[in-house]
């Protein structure tokens, strides 16, 4: 019996070297509600169902709740 043998063809792919001539970079600070509420508007733009929508939303009042408590500071 014969066997076929597929070989690779040309060479090895080298890992490429990305050079980045950007030299700005920046960051967008959002406040822990703002976050939240782009997460909310991300999740009703991707259709999800109202039940889970305030699912969603209670867990995120349980988390407020929390971080209100214990960590006062990050909720600034």
């Amino acid at each position: 019996m014969k066997k076929h043998v597929i070989k690779q063809r040309g060479t090895a792919l080298k890992e490429r070297k990305l050079d980045s001539k950007a030299t700005d970079s920046f960051t967008i600070e959002y406040t822990l509600q703002e976050a939240l509420d782009i997460f909310l508007r991300a999740k009703v733009a991707e259709g999800v169902r109202q039940r889970t929508l305030g699912e969603y939303v209670r867990h995120i009042r349980y988390l407020t709740e929390y971080l209100s408590v214990y960590h006062p500071s990050f909720m600034k």
